[in-house]
């Protein structure tokens, strides 16, 4: 997920991922998950007060293993990677 910096520090990225949670729930979603990058400061933290924590590798599941290799696959600096998950309070 991204914001143009131009649009950044509005609250917008914000909003577009209470909307993907609030969607997920509505389809019955009981957790969250995703992968960041380290060396941007902020991105982890963001994802902290959305209620996200980090999600060490010993505890991946074979989807995110998947996911984790595809992005390296891609290309992606691995070492960078950072996976994190949230679980997803139902109405």
């Amino acid at each position: 997920m991204d914001v143009a910096p131009a649009h950044g520090r509005k609250g917008h990225g914000r909003a577009l991922l209470r909307h993907a949670m609030a969607q997920a729930r509505a389809r019955g979603y009981r957790r969250a998950v995703l992968s960041t990058l380290v060396d941007v400061p902020w991105n982890a933290p963001f994802y902290a007060s959305e209620g996200f924590s980090e999600w060490a590798a010993p505890e991946w599941s074979a989807g995110m293993y998947e996911v984790m290799a595809a992005e390296a696959a891609a290309g992606f600096p691995m070492a960078l990677r950072l996976a994190m998950r949230r679980t997803l309070e139902q109405p």
